[in-house]
């Protein structure tokens, strides 16, 4: 196994979800440009059947960064699949990022599908997916709340037909509201070293991705938390949380780290 960790950025797609942070073409491509700069992997450039502006942005970053790895989000859907095929065509390293819902709650009162329909369309999304690109992105959303031996099932299912990569979040010791949207690398921290803590996610609330919610706290109806945010307190309805820590730049602080930790090896052993 490779130990290459592989830099996969949602912030031209789901980073944008954050209130206040809504982009045009023109802003994504700017921000394209310092994510490369910056050396990330792979750039997700959004949800192309979302609308006409989606789908315009992701083919412009593709056009513009033909070197880069560009990926673009579609549902286990074929007009999805479609449609983010056709705005990754000018990529020369195109990457097609499909998901569905795999939780018993999300199948009985969003997709009112059985599991075995899901995993069928999962497995026809990512083998038409496949007849056009060689890279297949897969995630189950609300992973975290699937029953385990489907989620299993549905993970062989799409690697088997061709996917390569999923993601997934942790929502442990949790209740969950209908119509909540927990974003991908979210954590719930429940264990304080003594005793676990439940954390409560209300109806339609939106958390946003690469959120910890340490608990016990609890996630008002309706409410919004900004993504990489650090929740420790409760958040009221219709609330925007949003705890990200201000950024330092020291500058010179890693050259002088790593001269000072050249010196100390260098230092004789005692006597």
């Amino acid at each position: 196994m490779s130990d290459r960790v592989y830099i996969f950025d949602t912030t031209l797609r789901d980073g944008e979800q954050s209130p206040g942070c809504s982009m045009d073409t023109r802003d994504k491509l700017r921000m394209a440009r310092q994510l490369v700069e910056l050396g990330v992997d792979i750039l997700e450039a959004g949800f192309p059947i979302a609308s006409d502006g989606d789908f315009e942005a992701t083919q412009a970053i593709a056009r513009e960064f033909r070197w880069a790895q560009v990926a673009a989000l579609a549902r286990a859907v074929r007009l999805d699949v479609e449609r983010a095929l056709k705005a990754l065509e000018p990529a020369r390293r195109p990457r097609l990022h499909c998901f569905i819902a795999t939780s018993d709650i999300h199948l009985k009162h969003k997709l009112k599908k059985t599991q075995e329909q899901v995993l069928e369309d999962a497995v026809k999304a990512v083998e038409l997916a496949r007849q056009y690109v060689d890279d297949v992105e897969f995630s189950a959303e609300d992973g975290s709340r699937t029953e385990p031996g489907f989620l299993c099932r549905i993970s062989r299912a799409v690697i088997e037909a061709g996917a390569k990569a999923n993601h997934l979040s942790y929502i442990g010791d949790a209740t969950v509201g209908a119509g909540a949207n927990v974003g991908a690398g979210t954590i719930t921290c429940n264990y304080d070293g003594v005793a676990k803590h439940r954390t409560e996610i209300g109806k339609n609330a939106f958390i946003g991705s690469n959120s910890a919610l340490v608990a016990p706290v609890k996630i008002g109806d309706g409410a919004y938390v900004g993504s990489g945010s650090v929740i420790t307190h409760d958040v009221p309805a219709q609330a925007l949380a949003v705890g990200r820590g201000r950024q330092t730049v020291k500058e010179g602080w890693a050259r002088r780290l790593r001269e000072r930790k050249a010196a100390t090896r260098k230092k004789p052993p005692a006597k």
